[in-house]
């Protein structure tokens, strides 16, 4: 064989080689990073539980966790039977965290209230920037079915088809959900910037953007542009529900009507621009009040 093939034989030998070295050399950074974020997480009151093994060669860096559980005494509760912790040895910044089993997740902010919800399958990845110290990472997330609590009856359903979002944080991202912590973030101009946002909740379609920050009681407060489609059989479903008066939901569907884009062709749904607000335990749409807690 003519020598020029056995010196490319050699180079891809050579390529293969580093290539091995560097996933190994990833594989124990990410895995030595999980165990130290356990530890940290223990020193500061949380129950960690998992069992994981090392996989996903030549192509990512994966640690699959069994049975995992996350609890934080009288904050947050997470269990989930399969969760994946991946990341790319070509964008080793980015890290996603995915489980294709349900989740159940149950929180509290003030340590008295809880709130529970689930998902069917999420998938959840947070882009930081190669420079260390980057105080913006971006988070990329899907959820699948998402069960809101049980507890409260909702006029929309208590079922949520899908959410996709793309976030920004601004400001040090809290280490914990604490009182301290979370205020210290508040108060240092913590705010999530949304700038992509999708919600399938039954009947109603909604896309836009918007902030979120925390109020002086570290509840919720958000405000959103938004586009809605499917409004019409939402406000019925609020009707039927008796969150509206008859005379309301039709005075609302037709300034719903009013304010629809004559631009959308024949064949696609009807969009409507609204803004969403979420203030003092209320979630309004068009001032329209459709969810309390």
């Amino acid at each position: 064989m003519p020598r020029r093939f056995y010196l490319w034989l050699a180079g891809l030998a050579i390529v293969f080689s580093a290539y091995t070295a560097y996933w190994f050399i990833l594989a124990d950074g990410v895995e030595r990073d999980f165990l130290h974020w356990q530890e940290t997480q223990r020193q500061q009151g949380a129950y960690i539980a998992a069992a994981y093994k090392r996989m996903g060669f030549p192509w990512s860096v994966t640690l699959k966790l069994q049975d995992a559980v996350y609890e934080k005494a009288k904050n947050l509760h997470i269990s989930s039977q399969n969760v994946k912790i991946s990341v790319s040895p070509f964008f080793p910044f980015n890290i996603t965290l995915a489980a294709s089993t349900p989740t159940q997740i149950v929180f509290s902010v003030d340590g008295s209230a809880s709130y529970s919800f689930s998902t069917q399958l999420f998938s959840a990845t947070l882009q930081r920037d190669i420079q260390p110290g980057n105080a913006n990472p971006q988070l990329h997330a899907t959820f699948y079915n998402i069960g809101l609590d049980p507890s409260h009856k909702i006029a929309l359903g208590n079922l949520v088809q899908s959410c996709e979002l793309v976030a920004a944080f601004n400001g040090q991202v809290p280490a914990a959900l604490d009182n301290a912590s979370l205020a210290a973030w508040r108060d240092a101009g913590g705010v999530v910037q949304l700038s992509s946002l999708k919600i399938l909740w039954g009947s109603l379609t909604v896309q836009g953007d918007g902030t979120l920050t925390l109020d002086k009681d570290l509840q919720p407060l958000a405000a959103f542009s938004t586009r809605l489609s499917g409004h019409e059989q939402a406000v019925d479903v609020l009707r039927e529900q008796g969150q509206l008066q008859p005379l309301a939901a039709n005075l609302i569907k037709a300034a719903l009507k009013l304010l629809e884009d004559p631009q959308t062709a024949a064949d696609k749904p009807r969009e409507v621009k609204v803004p969403i607000t979420l203030q003092d335990r209320t979630l309004a749409i068009a001032g329209v009040h459709v969810l309390n807690w």
